[in-house]
């Protein structure tokens, strides 16, 4: 989860990463700066962020971008530091 979200991170519309991009989100992985953030399928705060989106699961990962809703446990993984990710929480839940 965490690599497909730093790829997404760092080349956002890009289909295939080169080598050297491959490299890039590895040395920004291993900085350490960044963290993944999972929110339960089957927490208040998931239903409440599907329910703001009406369900469309694209739209609320694409607000929260970069983010992912995991095919097998519908849990949602966001990457961003806890401040940004409350702040962010904070605006699609007003």
């Amino acid at each position: 989860m965490l690599y497909s979200l730093m790829e997404q991170a760092l080349y956002p519309n890009t289909a295939e990463l080169s080598d050297d991009e491959h490299t890039e989100v590895v040395w920004a992985l291993e900085d350490g700066a960044y963290s993944v953030t999972r929110i339960r399928h089957d927490s208040p705060l998931y239903r409440a962020l599907f329910q703001r989106f009406d369900g469309d699961g694209q739209a609320l990962t694409n607000a929260l971008a970069p983010a992912i809703l995991d095919e097998l446990s519908g849990d949602l993984y966001v990457l961003a530091s806890p401040e940004a990710l409350t702040q962010q929480l904070a605006a699609i839940l007003e």
